[in-house]
């Protein structure tokens, strides 16, 4: 590989080719004092504030199929005359920070989340175990079938596989055998 070095800002298109041509490429980001979580919003004024102060103000609301997804927020009169610009956006009109329509919602998920890492460490040895195995040991990554009742019933034979598969790990063929002979 070339030991030329080349900066690329937000262009992973870029960093795909240079490494496809073989050419070293060396990534740049936002300081993390200008990630978009650093701003702060004002739900009362449905309002962002940067860290110089300056407001942005919601300016876009994006759909998608009609319903409203993403919000936009921006203040390009003040991001252009701002000193910190450069560090903070590439964009000539000034940075533009974008919610979510349920971003609340989003946070307090977030929130809950990271309160209870000790129970999502137990659910993914609990619950991820069985898709894992479904899905890569036994090769089952889509349904065969078609219509509600049909993959209900397709998914019901799929867990009674796996279940019947970990009692015959857990207790062994022969124990199962008896077991089911006095059922």
């Amino acid at each position: 590989m070339e030991r030329n070095a080349v900066s690329v800002h937000r262009q992973t298109h870029v960093v795909v080719d240079f490494l496809k041509r073989g050419i070293a490429a060396v990534f740049t980001f936002e300081e993390k004092e200008y990630y978009a979580e650093q701003f702060t919003y004002d739900p009362g004024k449905n309002v962002y504030l940067c860290q110089m102060g300056q407001t942005l103000s919601h300016f876009k609301t994006r759909k998608e199929s009609g319903v409203v997804e993403h919000l936009d927020y921006r203040n390009a009169e003040a991001c252009v005359q701002c000193p910190k610009l450069a560090k903070c956006t590439t964009s000539a009109k000034g940075r533009t920070i974008t919610r979510h329509a349920d971003q609340d919602f989003l946070d307090m998920v977030n929130a809950r989340t990271n309160a209870n890492k000790s129970l999502y460490k137990m659910r993914q040895m609990i619950v991820k175990h069985p898709f894992g195995t479904v899905k890569r040991a036994w090769g089952y990554s889509y349904f065969l079938t078609t219509g509600l009742e049909s993959v209900k019933t397709e998914a019901s034979l799929v867990s009674l596989a796996y279940n019947l598969m970990r009692v015959l790990i857990i207790i062994g063929a022969i124990e199962m055998i008896k077991r089911l002979a006095m059922a």
